[in-house]
């Protein structure tokens, strides 16, 4: 708890924040209470500071002692090493060194960087992490590289200077002469370097003993060129060889006496064309160049093997140029190697085409044995594999073609065999190369054998025209063997638990060769294909094992099945087989793998549903059998597939885990058989199979458990794609029952329509129907999953709900399709149309709310009755009976609608009904359409007395109603056109039904005012109306009126509205009726003299009365029109009075002005402050 104590700064006594002093009584005085706080917070950072300082000071300590020790071990290190450090010369001008700051007394010394050390460059310098010093003109290269690069240049130079002495000078010289000078100079080219490795100038024996060896083969070159003891006669290659062997010679020799390095690399590269050089003379062909190749790589490989475990730099480089050479060499004996084996011979004999090439092989490996890593071992192992195999085929190529198939086979299993005997530890390489060669071979051999299968599906097609046996060939007989043989040897050289899957697969290969062997005939074939890949797909859903083994053996299957059918196409018999064996062994898998793992369960499944796409076609390929039409085949593969749904139903409830593959092959049965007429010739309508498969489907699905299987996907959107195409296929005959039912769209009231019964819509209407049921199907309530007492997802009558909405669009669809296929008379058709479209808008807006009700009736029942209604336009009788049922209707939702935007709807649409009624009827009776103009206007004076009466309850139907109200009125008015006293006579009797409409009690002040101005407008257009019918032309005759109308309705409104003024209430009534006079009398040619006479005195008179009342609209607009009219009438007497006049008048005008100027400008603000104060 913070201590707020403090002594009292007056009487000493103890005090406190909360209570004040004791002694005195003084109130609490915080300045005191905050000098003792900060009196004990200095207590405390002085304790902190002292500890901070010897912490310090123990710091600066072991500094000192750390900095002596160094001195005196730099010290030492000088005195043990006294040699001079290279120091650069000080750059006059340079920054000089910067020399430290004192320190102040009473501080500690500032921490300094240590100075370098005089000593080794090991020992010198900066310390680790701090900045080397920059030096102006430091060297910027080591001494070795500039000594190396010396040497390098002067070799270059004194090579060069000999070359060209040789090639050039050399004849200049005599025989002595140039005998001394080659022997001369070679003697002290080569003896230098000897002196110079005693004086430790390495670097420069080296670059003497590479110029003496150059000197050497250059003597070789002299002596050439004067015919040295004969040498010119000499074959030039082989002379080459010995002056080339002789230089590696010498400096072989030459490197073992002074022990420099140059001499062993110029060994080296002399020693690479040697052989080649004494090769050339003999003109040997390629086989023989491939072996002089492997001896100048084994050279190489002498040389490797000899600097192996060597680690100077020397050695390194070595075995770099050796590498070099060595690769290079066997590249061209590979290259050459691989002519004999092009070509099928070497030596003369096929028997050895491939042994060159296997040398350079071996030497390869003998390479990697020797002198490579473990990587290197296992690959050059695994290429002398392909090229033994290589080498063991190609004899047999030349000599015996006809056998060169199992001979293959036979030398890949053999190459297997022997791979699988290798010790473990070399058997990494051989194997991928024996892999190599055997699945390459079983590559080619696989696709021999699909080409036989395919030729034989080839044979078999077009179907049902049988098949002829297959060709013959004298070597088909090794297909087959070749196919087990290489199966073998890629089992051998696979682990052991890929066996199972390659022998599965080698069995399927083997199947399919079969037929190579001879002239086959097709039902052998199909019984091979059918018995393997039967044992194939049962075997892979019976028997545990791992699932790549389980997945090849059912594809291998798989396979061997679907090509049996294909072969099987040669006949109805074979096909029948082929699918009679497929639903057996499905059904034999499905039972057998549905207990198994997940993939034997998945095998299990897919071979059930490829059983069940087998029932179909099975019937119909029995139709076919038996030569029925194509039509009864099509039937009969939709008949079968009625069983599918039973099937799958079973399923559920036996097998449950495959229930979703079953559902899968109902649902691509059923798309196939629904489809069907779309891909055969048969006639059959499309809409109908299509209907008839998606009632399979749903069936399918009829009361399935919650939560649904697995597979339900395919079977909805199988559902989804045969209602699609069904529904495509039927919109054309349902749009042609709706518009035009009896031979196109019927002109109104152009007479009762002829129809006659159309058989062509009959499978549209049932394939509508067959929808509607499957909807239902499809729609069923569901038992919940797990229940067990049959209860269902969808309780009470909610789903039965939900199922008869789906089928509802399709079944009244129905309707007028199968009444137009049985020839109904009109207005049957129509009618019935209307009748359905009106009992859907009825459910829709007085059913209870239900899922799917609104968007499923509402749209159905919008449709049906504008279709019923076009029907019964044909006669004037059937016109009014649609309309008048579409009245009744629309009047029963208006009042019984269960919402209040439903029954909105239903009151204008009984307005708009009845408003075409009210028209429609005076036609059908031969008035003419002026005559309807006064029963659509007692629609509106109807709707606005509806209007009024629900205005206590429903207040925006009634608003909305009265709007309708004054549209039909307005509809009334436009059908008078052409007959003003027609027109006038509607125009007076809306507007006294609209001013009865504002004597309702409990109307607002606003809709009072709208109605009273729509009551008086209408009106005034009726009295103008009149007035036009009459003749009348005289202006004031239609502005008055409105003028008065406007005038009164200002005047009360300045009454009853006290925020109002005169320019809004008046304004428009004063303009109406003194501007349009005003402008007649400005503008007109004619003098007008009772006009202009009446014009001012109605205008003095508003401005009398607008000052009496102080209203500034009647004072301004009065004002303005007596000014405009005054200098009116002025203009008029312009010519009527002398000249002079106008100047005595200008003259008095100023004279007075002048005299009164002060005056008339008191009096010019008095009147603007007396207008600005009117209302």
């Amino acid at each position: 708890m913070e201590n707020t104590g403090y002594p009292c700064p007056a009487c000493g006594a103890p005090a406190d924040l909360r209570s004040g002093c004791s002694g005195c009584g003084r109130p609490p005085y915080p300045p005191a209470a905050e000098v003792i706080r900060l009196d004990r917070e200095i207590v405390a950072l002085g304790g902190e500071a002292e500890r901070v300082r010897q912490t310090y000071q123990q710091l600066v300590d072991r500094l000192a002692a750390t900095r002596q020790r160094r001195d005196r071990l730099a010290a030492a290190i000088r005195a043990q090493f006294p040699l001079p450090v290279a120091r650069p010369p000080a750059v006059a001008g340079g920054p000089p060194r910067p020399v430290p700051a004192p320190t102040p007394a009473g501080q500690p010394p500032a921490v300094a960087g240590p100075a370098v050390l005089a000593g080794p460059p090991a020992m010198a310098g900066p310390p680790a992490g701090a900045a080397a010093p920059v030096v102006v003109g430091a060297p910027e290269a080591s001494t070795r590289t500039v000594q190396g690069l010396l040497f390098v240049l002067g070799g270059l130079l004194l090579g060069t200077a000999a070359v060209v002495f040789t090639a050039v000078a050399w004849a200049a010289v005599g025989v002595a002469g140039r005998a001394l000078i080659l022997a001369a100079v070679t003697a002290v080219a080569l003896a230098g370097p000897l002196l110079a490795v005693r004086r430790g100038l390495r670097g420069t024996a080296e670059t003497f003993a590479a110029v003496g060896l150059l000197l050497v083969v250059l003597d070789g070159y002299a002596a050439w060129s004067v015919d040295l003891f004969g040498v010119a006669g000499w074959p030039g290659t082989r002379y080459a060889a010995l002056v080339g062997g002789a230089s590696a010679a010498a400096a072989l020799g030459y490197a073992r006496l002074s022990r420099l390095t140059v001499p062993w690399f110029a060994a080296l590269l002399a020693a690479q064309p040697v052989l080649p050089l004494f090769a050339v003379e003999a003109r040997p062909r390629p086989a023989g160049w491939s072996l002089v190749f492997v001896g100048v790589a084994l050279l190489n490989l002498a040389v490797l093997v000899a600097l192996r475990g060597r680690a100077t730099g020397a050695a390194l480089a070595g075995r770099i140029v050796a590498w070099i050479a060595h690769a290079a060499a066997l590249v061209a004996a590979a290259g050459c190697a691989l002519v004999p084996l092009a070509l099928g011979r070497a030596a003369g004999t096929p028997l050895l085409a491939g042994l060159p090439l296997l040398l350079v092989a071996a030497t390869l490996l003998g390479t990697a044995v020797l002198a490579g890593g473990p990587v290197f071992r296992a690959v050059a192992a695994g290429l002398l594999v392909p090229v033994l195999a290589g080498a063991l085929l190609r004899p047999v190529a030349e000599l015996r073609e006809s056998l060169l198939l199992v001979a293959a086979a036979l030398v890949a299993a053999g190459l297997a065999a022997a791979v699988r005997l290798l010790p473990a530890g070399t058997r990494s390489g051989p194997r991928v190369g024996a892999l190599l060669v055997s699945g390459g071979l079983l590559q080619l051999a696989v696709l021999m054998a699909v080409v036989f299968a395919g030729d034989a599906v080839a044979r078999s097609l077009p179907p049902w025209r049988g098949a002829a046996a297959g060709p013959d060939f004298a070597w088909g007989w090794q297909l087959p063997v070749a196919v087990a043989l290489t199966v073998a040897a890629v089992a051998l050289l696979l682990p052991a638990a890929a066996r199972p899957a390659v022998a599965a697969a080698g069995a399927a290969a083997v199947a399919l060769a079969l037929p190579a062997v001879g002239p086959t005939p097709w039902p052998l074939a199909l019984a091979v294909d059918l018995a393997v890949g039967a044992v194939l797909l049962v075997v892979a859903a019976a028997r545990e094992t791992r699932s790549w083994t389980v997945l090849t053996r059912a594809v291998a299957g798989a396979v061997l099945l679907g090509h049996g059918l294909l072969v099987g196409l040669a006949a109805p018999a074979g096909a029948g087989v082929a699918l009679a064996v497929t639903l057996v062994a499905g059904v034999v898998a499905a039972a057998t793998g549905r207990g198994g793992s997940p993939v034997r369960r998945a095998v299990g499944g897919s071979a059930m549903l490829a059983a069940l796409l087998a029932v179909p076609g099975g019937g119909a390929v029995a139709l076919i059998g038996a030569g029925a039409p194509a039509w009864w085949q099509a039937r009969a593969a939709l008949g079968t597939a009625a069983l599918l749904p039973v099937a799958l139903l079973a399923v559920r409830r036996h097998w449950p885990d495959l229930s979703g593959y079953a559902s899968a092959g109902l649902a691509m049965a059923a798309v196939l058989v629904g489809l069907g007429p779309l891909a055969v010739p048969a006639d059959e309508p499309v809409a109908l199979y299509a209907a008839v498969a998606a009632l399979l489907v749903a069936l399918g699905g009829f009361r399935t458990r919650q939560p649904l299987p697995a597979g339900e996907t395919a079977r909805r959107v199988a559902g989804a794609v045969l209602l699609t195409v069904a529904v495509l296929a039927v919109v054309p005959v349902v749009l042609t029952a709706l518009v035009a039912p009896y031979g196109g769209p019927p002109a109104p009231w152009s007479g009762r329509p002829v129809g006659a019964p159309d058989p062509a819509t009959l499978p549209a209407g049932l394939a509508l129907t067959v929808l509607a049921l499957a909807a239902v199907a499809g729609g069923w309530p569901r038992p919940a999953g797990g229940a067990g007492d049959g209860s269902t997802v969808s309780r009470g009558p909610a789903g039965w709900w939900s199922a008869t909405l789906t089928a509802l669009p399709f079944a009244v669809a129905a309707a007028p399709v199968l009444l137009l296929a049985a020839g109904a008379p009109w207005p049957v058709v129509p009618a019935v149309v209307l009748a359905l479209g009106v009992a859907a808008l009825l459910l829709a807006a007085l059913a209870a709310p239900r899922p799917l009700l609104v968007p499923v009736t509402a749209p159905v029942g919008l449709v049906l009755t504008g279709s019923g209604v076009l029907g019964l336009l044909a006669t004037r009788a059937g016109t009014l009976a649609g309309l008048g049922v579409l009245v009744v209707a629309a009047t029963v939702v208006g009042v019984a609608g269960r919402r209040a935007e439903v029954r909105l709807a239903g009151t204008l649409v009984a307005v708009a009904a009845a408003t075409a009624l009210a028209v429609t009827a005076p036609l059908a009776g031969g008035l003419p359409l002026r005559a309807a103009a006064f029963t659509v206007l007692a629609v509106a004076a109807l709707t606005l007395a509806v209007a009024a009466a629900l205005a206590g309850r429903w207040h925006p139907t009634a608003a909305t109603l009265d709007a309708a109200a004054q549209a039909v009125a307005l509809v009334g008015l436009l059908l008078t056109a052409g007959s003003l006293r027609h027109a006038a006579a509607v125009c007076v009797l809306w507007g006294a039904a609209v001013a009865l409409r504002l004597l309702r009690r409990g109307e607002s002040a606003g809709r009072r005012w709208a109605f009273a101005g729509i009551a008086g407008g209408t009106e005034l257009l009726g009295a103008w109306l009149l007035l036009a019918a009459g003749g009348v032309a005289v202006l004031e005759a239609y502005t008055l009126p409105a003028a008065a109308l406007a005038l009164g309705a200002g005047t009360l409104a300045l009454r009853t509205r006290p925020g109002l003024n005169s320019w809004l209430a008046l304004g428009p009534g004063l303009a109406a009726g003194l501007l349009p006079s005003l402008v007649s009398v400005l503008v007109a040619p004619e003098p007008q003299p009772w006009r202009r006479l009446l014009l001012g005195a109605a205008a003095l008179a508003v401005v009398l009365a607008g000052a009496t009342r102080r209203w500034q609209a009647p004072v301004l607009l009065g004002g303005g029109s007596l000014a405009l009219l005054a200098l009116h009438e002025l203009g008029r007497g312009w010519d009527l009075l002398p000249r002079w006049i106008f100047l005595a008048v200008g003259g008095l005008a100023l004279i007075g002005l002048a005299a009164t100027y002060e005056r008339r400008r008191r009096d010019l603000a008095r009147l603007r402050a007396a207008v600005g104060r009117m209302s």
